[in-house]
């Protein structure tokens, strides 16, 4: 099944090419030991990694935000 087609993606970094990239459902592929997560915001990017660190935390407190780029 096919949720969705998207452009290639910039997994390295903003300076770097964008690479050709494959999505699969979480549970489809049994779990990961770490999952990415790519955003863009006019906001600095310190104001945005709280508040990211607070809906995780929400979320699961037990699920850690380890590196923020």
């Amino acid at each position: 099944m096919i949720a969705g087609v998207v452009g290639d993606v910039k997994t390295s970094g903003l300076a770097a090419a964008a690479e050709p990239t494959i999505y699969f459902p979480y549970r489809q592929v049994g779990g990961l030991p770490e999952i990415g997560l790519v955003m863009r915001s006019p906001l600095e990017a310190g104001v945005i990694a709280n508040e990211l660190r607070k809906v995780v935390a929400a979320l699961d407190r037990n699920q850690p935000v380890a590196t923020i780029q």
